[in-house]
């Protein structure tokens, strides 16, 4: 049976392709970072971002249920993830090698900050909400993404969080962690949703035949987005590298700032705030333009870093760049609360942290608000100087 589903998931794959308009050198709509023309559009079943086994483990669920599937538990979701994540090899261009566990901020540093655990953002079973979940800091913020030797190359000089912060060079290296992190996660949640697109009429169909549903539709526009957003930052990624390789420290511009802070908090994510801090938009171009925000707590400090790479980026985001530079201390801890709630699923927290129901909501709030304000024919405006609907992550 097995084999006539993904003889017909594949029929489905290439009328995918065809709508997604991929050509035989654009990315793969799996995520595994090769083209299209050399991963899923061969017919070796490999290629396939999930075994059979995977699937299977789907199949005997929707049994458990009664042939019906409305939502998947997340022990499912997670072997789902794990699946798509073990199928890509060492981000580095042209590294082969198997990835290994990497820290976005070394298991040292989280240690003698929290502890043993700390509190982490996960999805709960059959919703799409979250909630901050306790984790120990040896999976906290942790992701296959280089093999040894070049997560080394590349961050043994600022893992440490140590040396001169304020150097280019340091900068550059905690933004291009950030890329590398981002671009990782993006990848292992593409090849969920392309699994989950492509196999969703076998899933949700009363009765499966030995070809599977005669008819199929399938909803591509949540699948187009994240894979814009796959090729958007393996794009910057990409670029980012190659100004390493040329030690080129000054492709980001950057803003940081130091603030006393007793607590403890980290943090690292690519966005795309829609308007600046006078309520301007900041893009009003077809150009997809990002930003990378690192922060961090040491010596009693909660440093933050604002980075923007040179893609038509920086001139987008220069005047919120110097619109921070005046902004007093009140305003731009406003400005970090904002930032994270409405990317509330990267930072971590001390364990001992109350979230409670209502700074959950907020988040959902936020996150479907920031949405919206970044179509351009929306008259939305995400105000970032506005603590009103942001979670209180900093209070100093």
């Amino acid at each position: 049976m097995l084999d006539s589903i993904e003889t017909k998931a594949k029929e489905i794959l290439g009328a995918l392709a065809n709508v997604m308009r991929l050509g035989p050198g654009s990315l793969c709509i799996c995520g595994s970072g090769r083209v299209y023309a050399d991963c899923c559009s061969k017919s070796s079943d490999r290629q396939l971002a999930f075994t059979k086994r995977t699937f299977a483990d789907v199949l005997r669920y929707k049994r458990s249920q009664g042939g019906r599937v409305a939502t998947i538990p997340q022990s499912l979701f997670r072997r789902f993830h794990n699946a798509s994540l073990q199928r890509l090899p060492c981000l580095y261009p042209c590294c082969s090698r198997k990835p290994v566990s990497c820290h976005l901020i070394p298991e040292n540093i989280l240690r003698s900050c929290f502890g043993g655990h700390c509190l982490d953002y996960r999805m709960r079973d059959g919703s799409l909400h979250g909630m901050f979940v306790r984790t120990g800091v040896g999976k906290a913020g942790a992701l296959p993404v280089f093999c040894s030797q070049h997560d080394n190359d590349f961050f043994k000089g600022v893992d440490q969080l140590s040396g001169d912060l304020a150097s280019s060079q340091c900068r550059f290296l905690l933004s291009l962690k950030a890329v590398a992190f981002a671009l990782r996660g993006v990848q292992g949640l593409l090849g969920i949703d392309f699994q989950v697109e492509l196999f969703k009429p076998f899933l949700i169909a009363d009765n499966l035949g030995d070809s599977g549903p005669s008819h199929v539709e399938i909803d591509i526009s949540y699948l187009h987005q994240q894979y814009v957003r796959f090729v958007i930052t393996e794009r910057l990624f990409a670029r980012s590298v190659e100004a390493f390789q040329r030690s080129n420290w000054d492709y980001f511009s950057y803003y940081g700032r130091a603030i006393d802070y007793q607590g403890h908090l980290f943090f690292a994510d690519l966005m795309n705030p829609s308007h600046d801090l006078e309520r301007h938009r900041v893009n009003t171009g077809p150009t997809a333009i990002t930003m990378v925000c690192s922060i961090f707590t040491l010596e009693r400090k909660l440093h933050v870093l604002f980075s923007c790479p040179d893609d038509g980026s920086k001139q987008s985001y220069a005047n919120l760049l110097e619109q921070l530079d005046h902004a007093d201390d009140r305003t731009f801890i406003a400005v970090v609360n904002n930032v994270l709630t409405f990317a509330a699923d990267k930072p971590l927290l001390p364990e001992t942290r109350l979230i409670a129901d209502e700074d959950l909501r907020r988040i959902a709030r936020q996150r479907e608000k920031a949405s919206r304000c970044l179509k351009t024919a929306s008259n939305e405006v995400f105000d970032l100087r506005d603590p009103t609907d942001a979670v209180q992550f900093v209070v100093v």
